[in-house]
């Protein structure tokens, strides 16, 4: 995101503008108006506007040199920026979870499941067992004049 602090500093009321804020705040309109794709308009983030009514960039121009920017606008949300930053976020996943994720975990259950011992079927639990025991009978002839179940 980098420093924004030129969109306060170099806005006075009055229209004294510092050749950094003109050149700033014109790779700001070139940026946002190009992430409206096909419109034009789009929201104003001048102190009188707030956010909250949409703009022409001529329009847009002329609020931003006679208002300046809305207080605290430093994150462009209104303009293509994410609300959360994206190191913000992949800090977070990263602490979310653990090192290897349970995959040390499962290829332990899946090497006990297939490698050790003698794989012997364990009994279902009883309402599997009524299940598998209902598809087994499905399978059978209605009567022995039938071949379909």
């Amino acid at each position: 995101m980098g420093d924004r602090s030129w969109m306060y500093t170099g806005w006075k009321r009055g229209g004294d503008l510092t050749v950094e804020w003109i050149e700033k705040t014109e790779a700001f309109l070139n940026e946002a108006f190009a992430k409206v794709k096909g419109s034009r308009i789009t929201w104003c983030p001048c102190n009188r506007c707030g956010n909250t009514r949409r703009q022409t960039r001529e329009d847009m121009t002329n609020h931003l040199c006679n208002y300046g920017f809305t207080r605290d606008y430093t994150r462009w949300i209104y303009h293509g920026e994410s609300n959360r930053m994206r190191n913000e976020i992949v800090r977070q996943r990263i602490e979310d979870h653990d090192a290897d994720a349970g995959v040390g975990d499962m290829l332990d259950d899946f090497h006990e499941a297939h490698f050790e011992g003698e794989c012997s079927e364990e009994e279902p639990e009883p309402t599997a067992k009524v299940y598998y025991d209902m598809l087994a009978v499905a399978q059978e002839p209605l009567h022995g004049h039938m071949k379909i179940s």
